[in-house]
């Protein structure tokens, strides 16, 4: 064997033991991170097959402020699913996180899901606000979700939000995840969650018949009325972090 030969092959065996390192939960777990912008916040999309099998689950697990909350990242989701906020588009990354920034540190929170949204366009080519296109029932659905306190510990509460009125403006505050309300499911319950000021809501769920190819169609009509959030990698004293940016 030559030369040229043992040093590629010490070239794979190094990214070899650097890919099983890093594909390991346990030592990602370990791994402290520099706390980001903290005006921010998200939420994990699963498999609804996962909450079927466990549907006790606790809010997700993800670096905060050097801490650690209660559950695991996903590893390799390949679904892109599709957020409005507050002027701002985000998609799933690789761990199936949405994330964008907060516009106030309210932490109550409409989540419409709908891909029938239009703008209302003013005589001068400003969009004065969106609203529902198709108010079919079937074509939306409202959730609230509320950050309360019991016993000194702090839980999300979410609920079916039934006041939702299709023919008002939709606030700007309003999380709109674009995908048809029966590919999507978000249980109505009270969960555990953390003090952080990075806030993870609740996990929203993909049923089988979701579409990514479908949902990135319907989102190309309204792209270009948001700012799209994108990451980039900051160094940091531990190594690097995930820094979302508009």
């Amino acid at each position: 064997m030559t030369n040229k030969h043992i040093f590629k092959l010490i070239i794979l065996l190094i990214i070899s033991n650097y890919s099983s390192l890093f594909s390991n939960s346990e030592f990602l777990d370990s791994i402290p991170v520099e706390p980001i912008n903290s005006h921010v916040f998200g939420f994990f999309i699963k498999d609804y097959n996962s909450y079927k099998s466990n549907p006790k689950l606790k809010s997700p697990k993800i670096f905060i402020n050097r801490k650690i909350t209660d559950n695991k990242l996903n590893s390799k989701f390949n679904t892109n699913l599709f957020a409005l906020y507050n002027g701002y588009l985000s998609h799933t990354d690789n761990n199936g996180l949405v994330v964008l920034p907060r516009s106030s540190e309210d932490t109550n929170f409409t989540i419409l899901i709908t891909k029938e949204i239009k703008p209302i366009i003013t005589p001068n080519g400003n969009i004065s606000y969106w609203k529902i296109d198709n108010q079919d029932p079937a074509n939306f659905k409202a959730f609230s979700i509320s950050k309360i306190t019991k016993n000194n510990k702090s839980y999300w509460e979410i609920k079916s939000d039934e006041s939702f009125n299709p023919d008002e403006p939709i606030s700007l505050d309003t999380i709109i995840i674009s995908a048809k309300p029966k590919n999507i499911y978000i249980p109505e319950q009270v969960i555990k969650t953390t003090d952080n000021q990075q806030l993870i809501l609740p996990t929203i769920y993909l049923k089988k018949d979701f579409s990514s190819g479908s949902n990135a169609l319907s989102i190309l009509s309204v792209k270009n009325y948001y700012s799209q959030i994108r990451k980039i990698h900051q160094p940091t004293k531990y190594g690097f972090a995930s820094l979302p940016v508009a």
